[in-house]
């Protein structure tokens, strides 16, 4: 695994986590109440997503239980289609998805010397 990949790799563990750590124990409701916070987390949602589409595609076809083309898509909804951006989703996203992703990234990062591309 070159140095670029792992630490683009990195960046969407530690950015995810810290969209799971600023969401905490907050409800869907007291989320998009949250102005401060759903702004960050929807930005570090983003930022996962830009990491991802730097990602050489012999790589994400090597890993596919990473759902790549989700990740992207939601980075290009936040980034483009703002005015569309549901809160509730990002709740979702971040509640749900995120965890396996970290799990998932977490593996591939352990096992890096199995996914030299």
């Amino acid at each position: 695994m070159d140095k670029l990949l792992k630490y683009r790799l990195q960046d969407m563990r530690v950015y995810s986590q810290k969209a799971v750590d600023f969401l905490g124990t907050q409800t869907v409701e007291e989320f998009v109440e949250n102005e401060l916070a759903n702004l960050a987390i929807s930005r570090l949602v983003e930022i996962v997503g830009e990491a991802a589409t730097h990602i050489k595609p012999e790589f994400r076809e090597a890993t596919k239980t990473i759902p790549w083309k989700k990740i992207i898509g939601s980075r290009i909804i936040l980034a483009h289609a703002y005015m569309r951006v549901d809160l509730d989703v990002i709740y979702q996203i971040v509640k749900n998805e995120l965890p396996e992703l970290i799990s998932q990234l977490n593996k591939v990062l352990e096992n890096e010397h199995d996914h030299d591309t």
